[in-house]
């Protein structure tokens, strides 16, 4: 497929935040605008795909609606000095590294991810009650990221002998 090439080489020479959105919407523009192979025996005339949906099957929301939307799975708490939040009567692990910084909490599809800069510190099994409580907490896992303490634990932490999650 040549869409996949096409993306990395326009990717290839970015270096800000600004240049990737630009890039991006310079690829998003061309590869709807452009007539495509899938589309070349078509008798009405529309080959790219822009023509072919012609905007009836999607929609575009504004930022701020998205936002809004988002915000209801999305949360903000501060870890405690050991690396902990305090979530929904829970304490749940974070990372140690970044005691006292702000992260994100997301909860959806039954999964609670704690998260700091968009990266993921730590991911756990979530069961929700009809209210959106958190009814049980399993499978938590905690992921290798740059923000690990350089202190080396003193014990092992498992999933087993509680140090990872507990009801408060």
């Amino acid at each position: 497929m040549v869409v996949r090439p096409l993306a990395d080489h326009a990717f290839s020479n970015v270096r800000t935040w600004a240049e990737i959105q630009q890039a991006h919407q310079t690829w998003w523009t061309n590869y709807n605008q452009e007539d495509h192979y899938a589309h070349r025996e078509r008798q009405d005339g529309r080959h790219s795909p822009s023509k072919v949906l012609r905007g009836v099957l999607g929609r575009t929301y504004p930022p701020e609606v998205l936002s809004r939307i988002l915000y209801a799975t999305q949360f903000t708490r501060h870890l405690d000095r050991h690396g902990y939040i305090k979530f929904k009567n829970w304490r749940l692990f974070g990372e140690n590294g970044l005691a006292g910084e702000e992260v994100s909490v997301w909860v959806y599809d039954g999964t609670l991810k704690i998260e700091y800069q968009t990266t993921a510190l730590s991911l756990y099994s979530v069961r929700l009650s009809p209210d959106q409580q958190i009814t049980e907490v399993t499978n938590p896992r905690r992921l290798e990221t740059r923000f690990r303490s350089p202190q080396l634990d003193l014990w092992q932490v498992s999933d087993t002998n509680g140090s990872w999650l507990c009801g408060v």
